[in-house]
Parts: C-alpha cells; sequence; structure tokens
C-alpha cells in the first residue's frame, strides 16, 4: 500500500510537538538528563526531522501541492472576477472546458438531490443548444449572477452569489418576483442563494429560495465530478479551484 507524504503543515506539526514534548521533559528530569542522554534524544529528534523533510520535498516537487493559480493571481475572494466568472463558464455547456453538459448536468443534480423534495423537476440533459447559461445578466429588477435557462422545457434557475458582499435590499425577494412572474413560460424553477457557509438570506420574504454554500456544495459537487473530466488541463484548473473555493 502506497504511504501518503506528509503534507508542510504536517510537517511544521510534528516537529513543533516534538519540540513541546521534548521541553516538557527537559523541565521534569532536567536534574537527571545527562549529556549522553539528550545528545542521543537531539539524534533521535534530528533523524525523524530529516526524514520527514525528505518526503514533503520530494512531494513538493512531484505535486506542488502549494502551488494555485488563483492564489498567485490574488484573486481567491474576488465575487465576480473569480467565482461567478468561473462557475459560469464551468456550468456553461458551449465553454471552452469542452465538457459539454458535465458540469451543468451534475450541478443541478447535486441540488436537486440536496432538496428532493422541493426542487424543481429537471429537464432531460440531451442538448447543450438547450441551455443558455449567462452571468451578470441584467434583468427587470436587478443583475443576477448566474442564470441558466432551458427555454424549451421551460426550467429557469437563478444563481445568487455572495463572498464578501452583502444583499442588497429587497435583492432575493426581486428576483424571486421575477421569477414568479415568468411562471407560465417557466414553470420548473429555483431560486439558489450562494454563500461560504450556507447562509440564510434576510432578503427573501415569502420568496423560496435553496441556500448552497462553498464549503458543502461547490466541493461535493466537483468532488463527484472531477473523475469525470476528461481534458488533463481542465482537471487541473478545477482541482485548484475546488482548493480555493473550499477554504474561504
Amino acid at each position: 500500500m502506497n504511504q501518503i507524504s506528509p503534507t508542510p503543515t504536517t510537517t511544521l506539526e510534528s516537529i513543533q510537538n516534538f519540540l513541546e514534548g521534548f521541553r516538557e521533559i527537559r523541565k521534569k528530569h532536567k536534574p537527571f538528563l545527562t549529556e549522553e542522554e539528550f545528545m542521543s534524544d537531539f539524534l533521535r529528534f534530528r533523524d525523524e526531522y530529516l526524514e520527514v523533510k525528505t518526503k514533503s520535498d520530494r512531494r513538493q516537487l512531484s505535486e506542488a501541492p502549494q502551488y494555485n493559480i488563483f492564489n498567485i493571481l490574488g484573486v481567491t475572494r474576488s465575487e465576480v472576477r473569480t467565482h461567478s466568472t468561473f462557475l459560469c463558464d464551468l456550468l456553461s455547456p458551449r465553454a471552452s472546458h469542452g465538457q459539454g453538459l458535465l458540469f451543468l448536468e451534475s450541478f443541478l443534480k447535486h441540488c436537486a438531490n440536496r432538496y428532493p423534495d422541493e426542487f424543481p423537476k429537471l429537464p432531460e440533459f440531451d442538448d447543450p443548444q438547450k441551455w443558455l447559461v449567462f452571468d451578470e445578466r441584467h434583468i427587470s429588477n436587478g443583475r443576477v449572477d448566474i442564470l441558466i435557462l432551458n427555454p424549451q422545457e421551460g426550467f429557469i434557475c437563478v444563481i445568487e452569489n455572495k463572498v464578501d458582499a452583502y444583499e442588497g435590499y429587497d435583492q432575493l425577494a426581486r428576483y424571486g418576483k421575477w421569477i414568479e412572474d415568468r411562471k407560465i413560460e417557466y414553470p420548473n424553477s429555483a431560486l439558489c442563494y450562494l454563500t461560504i457557509r450556507g447562509a440564510r438570506s434576510i432578503t427573501a420574504n415569502n420568496y423560496n429560495y435553496f441556500r448552497l454554500s462553498y464549503h458543502k456544495d461547490i466541493f461535493e459537487w466537483l468532488e463527484d465530478t472531477i473523475h469525470l473530466i476528461q481534458a488533463p488541463g481542465v482537471k487541473a484548473v478545477v482541482l485548484q479551484y475546488q482548493a480555493i473555493a473550499t477554504n474561504l
């Protein structure tokens, strides 16, 4: 069985724990600790440290677990430029990721499984041309972060995304009314409220909405989908996005 190499964090914690324990031993047994015993303990500590460090260095060389393009560019908490834009691109079946309906289908099915008794009936995912996905879409009473439409089968989903920003005046209620006014065209509709930890909306009033979180829902959705991505480059980027999105 392959052994998992320790992460730098694990390495640091191991060293800190050893030093703390060693200090406690020194305090209790200082009068009785000979020079030979001290050197023995010190050499044992040195050997353990070098072994862990070597494994950590090898993992860093082969996997670079700390390397993340979103962190490097300093955009990990940018609600519009990073999260809404990236999520919208993943959800669009005609985007350059080349995976077709994979992300859209898995996301909406995740939502349906999360709220089995309330989420609207999903259309068939048989034709990417039936689906439209927009980000920062202006509507009659606001601007929604992500808008998913299937006009042929009467399905609409609005996603309001909040990372560090607060809700606008009656924001979810306005979006809920906009959806309600299109009930004839879109009998199957959903209003989703995506936040870091799945917070409740304070502006929804009596309109129904579905709470989603980066820490649970985005993580689980991508975790269930990553192994189905066929393009290595896309998989690498999605893994990096999952890492920053679930640690907001």
